[in-house]
């Protein structure tokens, strides 16, 4: 079995917010408020109050980006498996522009398999973490529940 890790300090990760088109250098695994710690881009949420602020960010989108090289004989594996284990938690899975999948759970691992999808030389995957605020409220648009029963 080979395998090809994305998610070390040796590969790059980008990470864009949403309708700024800013990308910023993030690590994976981690998160997006570390990755906004990390470039500045917001107080620390266990000061005084900036917790509210904190939840503010998370009205956004996000997407992490990579780039990564396949080799021909990468490519004439039997099968290629793209895995996660753990995205937090509201997200689309793309390989070179093409969606793999949509994701709910953070607590489950995911894998799709690729090999169809990988090209010789530079592939890109994104990973589109939507909020989870605007999630939860369009859930309990669909059904309410106020926890009165």
């Amino acid at each position: 079995m080979y395998t090809k890790s994305l998610n070390s300090d040796l590969q790059a990760w980008n990470l864009y917010i949403d309708g700024t088109g800013e990308g910023l250098p993030a690590k994976v695994p981690g998160s997006v408020y570390q990755a906004l710690l990390d470039n500045g881009k917001m107080e620390d949420p266990y000061y005084r109050d900036n917790e509210l602020k904190a939840l503010a960010v998370m009205e956004r989108d996000y997407t992490y980006v990579t780039g990564f090289q396949v080799s021909e004989e990468f490519r004439n594996l039997e099968e290629v498996l793209l895995r996660f284990e753990g995205i937090d938690t509201v997200a689309d899975i793309f390989l070179n522009d093409r969606l793999l999948g949509s994701v709910c759970n953070m607590h489950r691992t995911f894998e799709y398999s690729v090999k169809e999808l990988l090209r010789e030389g530079p592939n890109e995957l994104k990973v589109v973490l939507h909020s989870p605020t605007r999630y939860i409220q369009e859930a309990y648009e669909k059904r309410f529940i106020d926890g009165s029963s």
